[in-house]
């Protein structure tokens, strides 16, 4: 009774009025998502530039050889690169049947550890049948400081000798492979490939095939210049990529062997350019599912655009050529005379 108050002017009882606790105000929905992004992104800005930014120049060599064997009838060669540019020449070398050269030039973070080249080739020779073969392995390497990032090199130069037969299986994870067969070089088996890049393979005048030819790539190009090649048997030439276009420039005189050749891209562009001439006849089939088939020329072929045949088909040598595209387009330039 005592702590009870009372209005001074009518002597009723009053009662203590107390204010509503307000709850504390919350914060919008979206700022933790917002601070954390602050703070991957500052720690992002402080970090990416030391690590990757082309800082420090990395150069370096190497050099592998075999020696000359005058026994040996064949070359059997294999190379694997990661990241590598490689030029497969033939050519005469003093004591020797095989040398490779390797550049690699590139940048690395200040931060990532010391880039190392890695050259690795063995050799043996082994009795196949009549031949005595001499079987190359070949794998160039680098750490991934230099795979990873667009600034770095290796260019490869294999020199084969040109009086051996050769077969040869050459691959790139990411870059080029380029080969150059002058007059007299006889190729066995052919396997060439990039998952990423670029494959060109260019046969000169009297260049002899007398196997199988395949050119390949995941994502790129598939360049083939055929020009006035000699053969010993009937070959089957494969070209294909995944995503990318497929070049064919053929030109042939005279052969009495037969050649097929099947070029497929799962997108792009697949262009075929034929001059044929005398006895030499070609057949062309074509297939498109999501584009277009130009002939820009046909002289001396008949039919329609997805099937033609030389005047002459067949002749005392034919080339049957399959090309196909599932999303892109064909172009065709054909000449028979």
């Amino acid at each position: 009774m005592g702590d009870e108050r009372f209005c001074p002017n009518c002597g009723a009882t009053l009662r203590e009025q107390v204010k509503p606790i307000k709850p504390p105000a919350k914060r919008p929905f979206w700022t933790a998502p917002v601070v954390a992004l602050v703070v991957a992104t500052v720690i992002m800005a402080i970090l990416i530039p030391s690590l990757f930014l082309p800082l420090v120049e990395v150069k370096d060599s190497a050099s592998e050889s075999v020696p000359f064997q005058a026994t040996v009838d064949r070359i059997d060669l294999e190379f694997r690169g990661d990241m590598s540019d490689v030029d497969l020449v033939f050519a005469e070398m003093e004591g020797k049947l095989l040398n490779i050269d390797v550049e690699m030039d590139g940048r690395r973070g200040v931060l990532s550890s010391e880039t190392v080249l890695e050259l690795n080739l063995g050799h043996r020779v082994q009795t196949v049948g009549t031949e005595q073969v001499m079987f190359i392995e070949i794998s160039v390497d680098s750490t991934p400081e230099l795979t990873l990032f667009p600034w770095g090199s290796v260019d490869c130069e294999v020199t084969i000798d040109p009086d051996r037969i050769c077969d040869v299986y050459a691959r790139t994870d990411m870059g080029t492979v380029r080969m150059d067969v002058p007059a007299d070089v006889q190729l066995g088996e052919v396997y060439l490939k990039s998952s990423t890049g670029r494959v060109d393979l260019r046969l000169d005048e009297g260049a002899v095939v007398s196997d199988d030819i395949t050119l390949e790539t995941g994502t790129g190009e598939v360049r083939l210049d055929w020009e006035r090649v000699s053969m010993l048997e009937d070959v089957a030439l494969v070209l294909d990529t995944d995503t990318g276009s497929i070049s064919m420039n053929v030109d042939q005189e005279e052969m009495t062997s037969d050649v097929e050749m099947i070029a497929h891209t799962d997108t792009g562009t697949v262009e075929l350019r034929l001059d044929i001439v005398d006895d030499v006849g070609a057949q062309i089939t074509s297939d498109v599912d999501v584009g277009d088939i130009e002939v820009i020329e046909d002289d001396g072929f008949e039919g329609v655009d997805d099937f033609l045949r030389s005047e002459n088909y067949p002749g005392g040598g034919n080339f049957m050529i399959d090309l196909s595209t599932d999303t892109g387009s064909i172009e065709i330039e054909a000449s028979w005379e």
